[in-house]
């Protein structure tokens, strides 16, 4: 709702302009999935991929994970999204928890802004909620990699009611 609230009076061409995702209900990863979704963010990909310092997907989950999942990567003809954990093996979405549902998600998310920003092309992020379904562990953990994608450059607007994290982000 905040979200919502937040964006309802905004000209559609601003609202463009931004990338929002709302934490409170766990976020739909078959938004992800859409067939043009995959294409533009593969094509997108691709071209960064030649640039230093792209931040990964793979990279961002291993992160919020505490190593738990290493690999995330679309089937490019499934579509779908592939998991790796530290073992190895490779997991079905539907088999994460929703703790881990939002680390895909947001590892994603960050990984499609940061390619969006090796084009020119400035997203601001918006958060609502991302610490919801995070125990202490995770919270922390995702407040580091948020803290890290804002210091690198990009502009991130998170919006919370979790005290731990409002105090890791003011320290």
């Amino acid at each position: 709702q905040t979200v919502r609230n937040l964006l309802a009076a905004l000209d559609p061409k601003v609202a463009s302009q931004l990338f929002a995702v709302d934490f409170a209900e766990s976020p739909a990863i078959d938004c992800l999935l859409a067939e043009t979704f995959i294409r533009q963010f593969m094509a997108t990909r691709q071209k960064a991929l030649r640039r230093s310092g792209l931040l990964r997907a793979s990279d961002v989950l291993t992160q919020l994970t505490d190593g738990q999942l290493i690999q995330i990567y679309l089937e490019r003809h499934g579509p779908r999204v592939i998991v790796v954990d530290q073992r190895g093996r490779t997991l079905e979405i539907e088999s994460l928890t929703p703790t881990q549902h939002d680390a895909i998600y947001l590892a994603l998310t960050l990984a499609l802004v940061d390619s969006y920003s090796h084009h020119g092309i400035e997203l601001p992020l918006i958060l609502d909620e991302p610490f919801l379904r995070q125990d202490p562990a995770s919270a922390a953990a995702m407040a580091g990699v948020l803290e890290g994608f804002s210091r690198s450059g990009h502009q991130l607007l998170v919006f919370t009611e979790d005290y731990d994290a409002q105090r890791r982000f003011s320290a």
